[in-house]
């Protein structure tokens, strides 16, 4: 049986797949995982899963109007969808050779 870890659990589509799967998944929530922090990305323990799956957004979801978007949310929402999502990925596979990785974005 796999062990999924799920980042972006939160959200509509992360609360179904943790309703429906039959199997273990692991959703952090921002509190137990913050990916605005680099240091709790690249120190998070990877040993229980050998399957991850990231809905990107994970750490947003606010609505704007591109043309409304502020500012500060910019870096934010760039240092975690971007920055910080490449170093999750990067531990990820440092950490298991036979894992799988499901990524999902909008």
């Amino acid at each position: 049986m796999n062990n999924i870890l799920l980042l972006g659990g939160s959200c509509e589509l992360g609360q179904h797949i943790q309703k429906t799967a039959p199997c273990n998944i692991s959703a952090p929530t921002r509190a137990e995982l913050d990916l605005s922090d680099a240091d709790a990305v690249l120190n998070y323990d990877w040993a229980d899963y050998d399957t991850l799956i990231m809905l990107q957004r994970a750490g947003g979801g606010e609505r704007y109007h591109f043309e409304d978007y502020p500012a500060e949310r910019i870096q934010h929402n760039l240092t975690v969808n971007l920055t910080n999502t490449m170093l999750f990925l990067q531990r990820w596979l440092r950490h298991t050779h036979k894992g799988r990785i499901f990524f999902v974005g909008t």
